[in-house]
Formats: C-alpha cells, structure tokens, sequence
C-alpha cells in the first residue's frame, strides 16, 4: 500500500517578524494568506 505523491498547490513566502525580546523570525501560519489552513 503505498501513497500517491501530491503536487504544491502554493508558495506562500513568511512574513518578518521579531517576538519576545527582539528574536527575530519568519512567520508563515498566521497570516490572511492562509485563512484555511490547520497546522494541527
């Protein structure tokens, strides 16, 4: 039983971000993007 490989539907690229004490990160989930996707 094997599982068909998917495509990529889309590119999404991250948004800059800085949390907490000025760490600074790239954020993909959370944003108006990317209203439907569940990363759970």
């Amino acid at each position: 039983n094997t599982i068909a490989p998917r495509g990529v539907a889309r590119l999404v690229r991250g948004m800059p971000t800085s949390d907490g004490a000025g760490v600074k990160l790239t954020r993909v989930i959370g944003q108006p993007q990317l209203p439907d996707l569940d990363p759970f």
